[in-house]
């Protein structure tokens, strides 16, 4: 019992150590505060000068966003020549994770050097004998971390310099990880007992009786000597081991803007070579090409140093993907991008070939990507974040997951507890014993594996390894009752846990998860900042049709237009840079949106620009002629706008390939236009629709009421539905034509209006309670038929609820069955969230959803945990929910978040979270949804066509063409992307298998081609390239494939 008063008074003894470590001190008389200015262009420095204020030690600086420059000036006494010189400086208080308040970068004698925050007050360094050293500090005020903006307050409160006392400094570190390890390790535990004995009894040799004197310095000697000595006997847990990798994770952006990641990768890459100087085991790890890529625009010296410790081996520069992508929302060619740009930075600057994927902090993980990793040549994924589910725990940590297509990549949980909530794994692992011993206690696959990987470093907003955890690693590797410790490179790590998991007797033990890895958590990210979702997909659309054209042309002409060629390059970075999980999610804060918009733009107009380039070499001048051209891995037909010579009525007619064409005059898009339905396009060919003078021969198509239509008072009838709504603007009925059944089962297209006001993470989160608090969008201010035509009929209702206006309009086809809602919110409420619902006369456990590269069913249910959890998720273009020979689908051109279950789907339409951004989503919205039945299988049916015209409509441009002279593609499969290769001046085509069986897929080149060879997501052949006119290929469930081929 007196030994456990004599570690608490051993520990009070530690407190005091912690000071004595720092010898000579000498305080900082004065220091010189320069306002940096408004339109000071950073990377850059100022010189004290006029406008140079006197700052004093005590004294209070606030500000917010604000940059100060603090200078002092140093000349080390040459009696501290041969010694560990240091400055600590405490200039301010940094937030946890560094996610708010201050930051700074010290300058010595004008050269960047080392970043100094909370987490980092220490700066070594060497003094220059008989000189005058010049530091300078580039403080940075922070931000509040979300939020209300608020002024940050800080305080000058220490500055000096001194020398460091060596073996106090090691006595410090270890006296103080024994006493954590003897708390740590249970009275039982013989380890405890062996250790709590050489702690007191090397206490006794410590003599206080004057610290910091000559007696007291050679009192920590012996006392070292004594726990050096008995230490190295007390024996290790030598059968568990932790390999431990630096790391700081830096979002890209979140609750600060690009500009100030910027500025945080400089401060931390600073810092890490700074450590790696004094510490030559430390390894560290950064992942995200995007930060590498600004780093070397902004510093490229740093850049040089950072590239020399590549070469050593010790800075390991992979992760694999341009930036920590989101893994819900963007597309799948999206994440091939991520990772063919990521990989190909680091190969071509470092001369890595990444082999894993590192994504520790995103939001639940699609179940494409097994796939996508097996063809980029990675064969493992780490993560932690799965460990966040709210419900369910996954029952393993290390294990096979299988992709929908049947591909497998090894993948492994970092089980390091955060400090905060031993229930969460963290990627910002602390050195201390209750997470070196926690990371084992909490792994879930001991019996096949006893050897685990724990990254540290402080992030979020980077910052990253301090001296502390470096000594804290050295002391616990000395320490009984832990796993063995040792610093080591995730990659050759990983190559020891894949031939451990492959021996005959861990195989065995190898869990096979076969299915999405779906995050119970975070559920509003398919949902916040509407506006950038909607960008988001437009451009991936955009960019998809402006390769494909840019390839046709090439294929035409032989040759690349190069300019367009890198518009498209540097637009595409520009997309994959808002992708990054925090941006994209909509869980940033404000003025992190108003940047992305304008990257948006910015990558739009470039797309379009690439667009209209490939068009005028693929169409002639002719003025009399339009082509519409299907870009699609199907046959299409389409709506399509046509000139504004039509919607102006000057007596022309459009004649197809069989006859006149159908045209109605409309403002569905808001401005009067005219529009036709043109008919089926074979895939990447062209349709050519030739503007006539109206004649008796060529009758104009009036544009009036239309027999295909008949409007009631609250209904109308279609070619293929009845439908009928009620006074609140809810519809009671549509009553499917073929099928002869009712659709409904209750009231229809109902807006829901949801309080929203989660336990915590207000833009991050959906609760499973939001049902409590419902209420109907119910106040109809008008309805209208705004139009009756030959090609559709559009009923406009309005309602309004509390401070928002909903103006939408219901739109029915002749040529097809898909029901449009293209709506319009003025949206002003605060902790809201809106879907539109659809009860639906269905009995099936299962929905179907569209994901990245096909599709996969979920639970429609509640029957267990697992379906319970699972009460909100994420789908792309639709939805379908189907019994034999009826379905449903639900279809949209900018959302996400779907909710379909026991006879109800729902569809989330936009979420006000109040933080970080308080006026998230606030303005104008603009979006459609539509529904889609059908009696066919949802495969057979024309859901997957329907779902693409909504999101790309075809396109009408001025001219003549005949693509289809060029490649014809057939099949039952999906093209994802016609591309010039990265590398080379070959066209790469991407398709994939989009109905979860197996097909024949027919490539036929009508031009010379020099040759094909199938190859890889990277683009590198896979086998010889072979010169026949035609690519013959059965396609697997859900499978991708791609093709490089040579012009």
């Amino acid at each position: 019992m007196f030994k456990d008063f004599i570690v608490e008074k051993i520990g009070r003894e530690v407190r005091f150590l912690e000071q004595l470590r720092y010898q000579n001190v000498m305080p900082v008389k004065e220091l010189l505060a320069t306002e940096e200015p408004k339109d000071f262009a950073y990377p850059g420095f100022i010189k004290p000068g006029k406008a140079s204020k006197q700052m004093n030690i005590g004294e209070f600086w606030s500000g917010r966003d604000r940059y100060l420059w603090i200078h002092t000036e140093f000349e080390a006494p040459k009696e501290w020549k041969g010694k560990d010189v240091l400055g600590y400086f405490d200039f301010g208080l940094t937030g946890g994770g560094h996610n708010s308040g201050f930051e700074s970068l010290l300058f010595i004698n004008g050269e960047p050097y080392q970043g100094v925050d909370s987490n980092h007050k220490e700066a070594f360094f060497k003094p220059q004998t008989g000189k005058k050293m010049a530091f300078d500090f580039r403080l940075w005020s922070g931000l509040e971390g979300g939020g209300p903006k608020k002024i940050m307050d800080h305080q000058i409160k220490a500055a000096f310099f001194c020398t460091l006392e060596p073996s106090v400094d090691e006595l410090y570190y270890l006296l103080k990880n024994m006493i954590l390890t003897v708390k740590e390790l249970k009275s039982e535990d013989p380890a405890q007992t062996k250790l709590q004995n050489i702690l007191v009894e090397g206490y006794k040799f410590l003599d206080f009786t004057n610290p910091g004197s000559s007696p007291f310095i050679a009192s920590v000697e012996k006392a070292l000597e004594y726990y050096r000595k008995n230490l190295k006997t007390a024996g290790r847990q030598k059968d568990v081991s932790v390999s431990f990798i630096g790391h700081t994770h830096i979002d890209l952006s979140w609750l600060w803007r690009y500009k100030h990641t910027r500025e945080k990768g400089e401060r931390s890459f600073s810092t890490v070579l700074r450590l790696m100087e004094r510490y030559p085991e430390y390894i560290f790890l950064q992942t995200q090409a995007q930060i590498y890529d600004s780093i070397k625009e902004d510093h490229p010296d740093l850049y040089k140093a950072i590239a020399k410790r590549v070469v050593e081996g010790r800075w390991e520069a992979s992760g694999s993907m341009w930036v920590e992508a989101d893994c819900n929302i963007p597309s799948g060619e999206s994440l091939v991008r991520q990772i063919l740009y990521g990989k190909g930075f680091f190969k071509k600057e470092f001369g890595v070939e990444n082999t894993f994927l590192w994504l520790p902090d995103v939001f639940g993980y699609n179940w494409a990507l097994p796939q996508i990793l097996k063809k980029s040549g990675i064969d493992t994924f780490i993560t932690t974040k799965i460990s966040w589910s709210e419900i369910n725990r996954m029952p393993h940590d290390t294990f096979k997951w299988t992709g929908m297509d049947g591909s497998t990549v090894m993948t492994h949980f970092i089980t390091t507890p955060d400090t905060g909530n031993a229930i969460y794994y963290t990627y910002n692992g602390m050195i201390l014993p209750s997470t070196v011993k926690g990371i084992w206690e909490t792994y879930r696959d001991k019996a096949m594996n006893q050897d685990l990987l724990f990254s540290y470093g402080f992030g979020d907003g980077g910052g990253g390894v301090t001296r502390d955890m470096l000594e804290n690693i050295r002391a616990v590797s000395k320490l009984p009752g832990l796993p063995a410790a040792k610093t080591e490179r995730v990659d050759t790590y990983l190559k020891r846990l894949h031939k451990k998991i492959s021996e005959p007797a861990n195989a065995r033990l190898l869990h096979n998860w076969d299915r999405e890895l779906y995050l119970e958590y975070h559920r509003g990210t398919y949902t916040s900042q509407a506006f950038t979702k909607k960008m988001n997909r437009k451009l991936e659309l955009v960019y998809r049709d402006a390769e494909i054209l840019q390839s046709l042309a090439a294929l035409k002409t032989k040759k690349w237009d190069d300019a367009s060629q890198a518009l498209l390059h540097e637009g595409w970075k520009l997309i994959l840079k808002a992708q990054f999980h925090d941006i994209i999610p909509g869980s940033s804060i404000a003025e992190v949106y108003e940047d992305t918009q304008k990257d948006h733009a910015t990558a739009m107009e470039k797309g379009n620009t690439a667009f209209s380039s490939a068009l005028s070499i693929l169409t002639n001048k002719d003025k009399e002629t339009l082509t519409v051209i299907n870009t699609a891995g199907w046959k299409r037909g389409g709506l399509v706008k046509l000139p504004a010579e039509f919607a102006l009525g000057k007596g022309k007619v459009l004649a197809g390939p069989k006859g006149v064409l159908p045209v109605q005059v409309s403002s569905i898009d808001g401005e009067k236009a005219a529009y036709t339905y043109v008919p089926g396009i074979n895939p990447l060919e062209s349709a050519s629709l030739k503007i006539e003078n109206a004649s008796p021969d060529l009758p104009v198509v009036k544009f009036g009421r239309n027999a295909k239509f008949i409007i009631r008072k609250n209904g109308v009838d279609t070619p293929f539905y009845k439908i009928k709504w009620n006074a609140k603007g809810q519809l009671t009925s549509i009553w499917d034509k073929q099928a002869k059944r009712e659709t409904l089962s209750g009231p229809g297209n109902e807006l829901q209006m949801f309080e929203d006001r989660p336990r915590s993470s207000d833009a991050w989160e959906i609760e499973a309670t939001i049902d409590l608090k419902r209420e109907s969008v119910d106040k109809l201010v008008s309805v209208k038929i705004e139009e009756s035509g030959p090609l559709f009929a559009r009923v406009r209702f309005v309602w309004v609820y509390n401070k928002s206006k909903i103006t939408q309009d219901l739109i029915v086809y002749t040529a097809h069955k898909r029901i449009d809602f293209k709506t319009e919110v003025d949206w002003q409420e605060r902790s809201k969230l809106l879907k539109a619902s659809f009860p639906v006369d269905i009995r099936s456990v299962n929905a179907r959803y569209e994901i990245q590269y096909g599709s996969l069913e979920r639970n429609a249910t509640r029957s267990t945990p697992w379906d319970e959890a699972q009460f909100e998720v994420v789908g792309h273009q639709w939805a379908d929910y189907s019994e034999k020979g009826f379905g449903v689908a639900l279809m949209n051109d900018s959302k996400y978040g779907y909710d379909i279950k026991e006879g109800i789907m729902r569809l989330s339409l936009l979420k006000s979270a109040e933080h970080p951004d308080t006026q998230a989503d606030r303005g104008l919205q603009q979006f459609t949804y539509s529904l889609y039945v059908h009696t066919d299988p949802w495969y057979q049916s024309d859901l997957i066509p329907l779902a693409w015209d909504l999101n790309a409509p075809l396109v009408a441009a001025q001219g003549k063409s005949s693509i289809g002279d060029l490649i014809s593609i057939s099949g039952n499969a999906a093209l994802d992307a016609i591309k010039k290769s990265e590398n080379g001046k070959d066209i790469i085509i991407r398709l994939h298998e989009m109905h979860g069986g197996r097909s024949k897929l027919n490539i036929e080149f009508n031009v010379p081609v020099s040759g094909w060879a199938e190859a890889n997501l990277m683009e590198e052949p896979i086998g010889a390239f072979k010169t026949s006119a035609a690519i013959k290929r059965e396609l697997h469930p859900f499978e991708i494939v791609s093709y490089r081929i040579k012009l």
